[in-house]
């Protein structure tokens, strides 16, 4: 594996950054019509902000396909994070009045 065949990507998921190291055309990429992208370039595409909100579509686009977890274990996961976007979603209101 070359230098260039290698992308690191960091996210921050629960308030910690976290640092995924990927093959170009690896697990999380896909090849849609001429393009080809990974659940990254979705999060962009549709403006998800919230580390919480990113960390369950993960999940939920690839349950127990990426080779570390079972199907339900990804789907528990997704639920919690999803729990967790629901909590900063009301500290948000309460804090400010407003939601996103």
């Amino acid at each position: 594996m070359t230098p260039r065949q290698l992308t690191f990507v960091l996210l921050i998921i629960d308030h910690k950054p976290c640092e995924f190291l990927m093959t170009e055309r690896g697990k999380y990429h896909k090849q849609i019509r001429s393009e080809s992208i990974d659940v990254y370039d979705v999060l962009v595409a549709f403006d998800v902000k919230c580390p919480a909100i990113q960390h369950a579509i993960k999940k939920l686009l690839m349950p127990g396909q990426r080779g570390e977890k079972t199907c339900f274990q990804d789907l528990g996961e997704a639920k919690a994070s999803i729990d967790r976007a629901i909590e900063l979603e009301a500290e948000q209101l309460l804090k400010t009045g407003t939601h996103d």
